[in-house]
């Protein structure tokens, strides 16, 4: 149901040749169609690298790259150091090429600045034994997350407190 060609199909999709030949001497003419098929190709793309994120933030915060989408975007990306998370790569050309599934992009997280962080205030001896780390409405552990410095200085003290792992940085009291 169309118009033939003699140009070769460059294009996905389904496609029909016809082979005809004439009648000749007395013999009937012959036409035939076949159907067949030019599958989509699989890209060519390069995985991004030198991907960066911060503890406690999630992929949809992390810009992938060109063609890529994630697949789990609010998923968070775990914590502190080398993570792999997967991604779909969509060409420009979805008509002649596939979207390949499952890419695996490498993705450094990076520890939370301690700045970010709430830590309650010390006044006194009372308020320096029940102090308090809060990452949002995530309670932080001494020996973890952080430790404890405290340091007398005549009738002074000042505690320094050292994060570590999926934390960064030092607030002093």
């Amino acid at each position: 149901n169309g118009v033939y060609t003699s140009q070769l199909p460059t294009e996905a999709g389904t496609w029909y040749v016809r082979a005809q030949v004439p009648p000749q001497d007395g013999h009937a003419g012959l036409v035939a169609v076949a159907e067949f098929h030019i599958l989509k190709a699989r890209p060519e793309y390069t995985v991004p690298t030198g991907l960066t994120a911060v503890y406690g933030s999630t992929l949809e915060e992390v810009a992938p790259g060109p063609g890529f989408v994630w697949e789990a975007p609010a998923q968070k990306v775990g914590n502190a150091g080398p993570q792999v998370f997967e991604a779909r790569y969509v060409p420009a050309d979805t008509e002649n090429f596939e979207t390949v599934e499952h890419v695996q992009i490498p993705v450094q997280v990076l520890p939370k600045d301690a700045s970010l962080l709430w830590v309650s205030p010390v006044e006194n001896a009372q308020d320096a034994a029940a102090l308090t780390v809060r990452d949002g409405d995530v309670l932080l552990r001494e020996g973890t997350d952080y430790t404890v410095e405290a340091r007398q200085s005549g009738g002074r003290m000042s505690i320094t407190l050292l994060f570590q792992g999926n934390y960064t940085g030092t607030v002093e009291q």
